[in-house]
This record gives structure tokens, sequence and C-alpha cells, in this order.
């Protein structure tokens, strides 16, 4: 998508931003889980993930 973007503004405090058209959005995770993830699903966006994907990342299969 064109008008969609993200960036990580700290890895280490979970922070990240995501601009869509003219609005941006910030936010701070507090779990590195779940941090992880929406990363990953930004990373994929539009597409679908596979949540097998992150099997590896979060040493976890469930």
């Amino acid at each position: 998508m064109k008008n969609y973007s993200f960036r990580i503004l700290n890895e280490e405090k979970k922070q990240f931003e995501i601009t869509y058209n003219v609005k941006t959005l910030r936010f701070q995770l507090k779990i590195k889980r779940s941090f992880t993830v929406m990363k990953e699903l930004l990373n994929a966006y539009p597409e679908f993930i596979n949540i097998h994907i992150l099997d590896g990342k979060l040493n976890d299969p469930n």
C-alpha cells in the first residue's frame, strides 16, 4: 500500500509508529512477545501471515 508505512522508534522501549495517509499513531508495548508479533504483522501487511512463521522467533509453537 502506497499510503502505509511504519517504523520502529525504539527497539529497547518497544516503540513504533504506523502512518496511513496523513494520520500517524505511535505505540509503546510493554511485553517483548507482543512487540515481536507486531513487527512481523507490520512487515507482512497487507499480505496474510502464517502464525507458524513466528515459531522460531518466539521459541514456542503455540
